[in-house]
């Protein structure tokens, strides 16, 4: 048995259980699917989008990860801990490169004022169900930041 919160809900904290479970970020003007995730460690839901996806200074520094996709990131310089930084999370990062944005606070604050979270919460004994769940719905919905994303400017 699992909950689901098929109300679009608004990206603050208060919206972001800490059960594990699958989650979608829909695009508050087209509402599409523009990205599916998952969420089955500690603190689960909201460990993910919170702590990740929705923390500005969830940053990489390590210089070996950037490539020249992130070229405007690394152009225009947030530094973390006096070190170069780009977006960690993988959703955010598509993000900011798609529509050319700093890292962290910049990307942070786009997110939440376009995209809308829909999620499911699952028991902690069915991890394997919600990895299942979502390459089925990747799948079958093919959001845009899931895959390959081809890029344009503002």
């Amino acid at each position: 048995m699992f909950y689901s919160s098929l109300e679009l809900k608004e990206l603050n904290q208060e919206n972001i259980p800490k059960e594990i479970g699958l989650y979608t970020l829909i695009d508050k003007e087209t509402k599409a699917i523009s990205f599916i995730g998952t969420a089955t460690g500690k603190n689960g839901l909201y460990h993910r989008i919170w702590n990740q996806h929705l923390n500005p200074v969830y940053l990489e520094t390590r210089k070996h990860i950037f490539t020249t996709l992130d070229i405007y990131q690394l152009e225009h310089p947030i530094y973390h801990n006096n070190q170069l930084a780009i977006d960690k999370s993988t959703f955010r990062k598509k993000v900011a490169r798609k529509y050319l944005l700093k890292a962290g606070t910049e990307s942070v604050n786009y997110i939440k004022e376009h995209f809308l979270l829909s999620f499911a919460i699952y028991p902690p004994e069915q991890q394997e169900t919600v990895m299942e769940k979502a390459k089925m719905l990747i799948a079958l919905h093919q959001p845009i930041y899931n895959g390959r994303l081809r890029l344009h400017s503002k």
